[in-house]
């Protein structure tokens, strides 16, 4: 069974403070839901901007928005960054060769009451390159932080089926996989970071109760162990 860590972080004032000021940031929102439904993000992220593939807006977005992160929201990336030293007992830093972590924001749309999200597996530390002499990219860690949640609640769902044991199989292999094994549901709570491998396999769960005055928002990122030092980007 796959290990997650839930860390109090942030309290719900604190929270709120954070999400006016993103709110107060749009016009720096990358749209992420192509016109069909408003999915943005404040910030690069590996998944969605392949930085090393030609012609990748990832290189711009990190740098026209790093500056932005650090200068709005450079106490709670400490505050990440303090928590994620703790429950590994490692040193992590913000080395600045890729883009910090961001921010995923839902806007209420019906399609995000069912079941839209993908399926899989955190593969980021395999999509970029890392000037290090020891990269250990078997054992990555990814995190997610709540600022805003629908009333009627979210969080994670996921399937005891590892990247590993798996990486060989297809795509439709695997979702085949996932229709025969029981699924599991993690709740988020505001201010309390979730720290897992992402090494599962899983996806965004739905919120079936969600109302036009719900959002749905968090601070994403990712870690990866090199030359000992956890490297923090998204």
């Amino acid at each position: 069974m796959e290990e997650i860590r839930a860390i109090p972080l942030l309290s719900k004032a604190e929270c709120e403070e954070i999400w006016a000021i993103v709110k107060s940031l749009r016009p720096l929102w990358t749209d992420r839901g192509g016109g069909v439904a408003p999915f943005y993000t404040l910030g690069a992220a590996c998944y969605l901007d392949h930085p090393e593939r030609k012609k990748s807006p990832y290189r711009n977005i990190e740098a026209a928005i790093n500056p932005v992160l650090k200068l709005h929201f450079s106490s709670l990336l400490d505050k990440v960054k303090t928590a994620l030293e703790e429950t590994t007992n490692s040193k992590a830093s913000f080395d600045h060769l890729h883009a910090l972590p961001g921010f995923h924001i839902f806007l209420y749309h019906p399609l995000f009451v069912k079941p839209q999200a993908h399926l899989h597996f955190d593969l980021q530390q395999l999509q970029v390159k890392w000037p290090f002499k020891e990269v250990d990219r078997i054992h990555p860690l990814s995190f997610t932080l709540p600022i805003t949640l629908p009333r009627c609640g979210s969080g994670l769902n996921y399937w005891d089926i590892h990247w590993l044991e798996n990486k060989n199989r297809a795509d439709t292999e695997i979702e085949a996989l996932a229709e025969r094994t029981p699924m599991h549901f993690l709740p988020y709570s505001v201010g309390t970071m979730v720290v897992h491998s992402g090494q599962f396999l899983h996806q965004i769960a739905p919120c079936p109760g969600m109302t036009e005055e719900d959002t749905r928002v968090t601070l994403q990122g990712h870690a990866l162990y090199c030359d000992g030092v956890w490297r923090l980007y998204w």
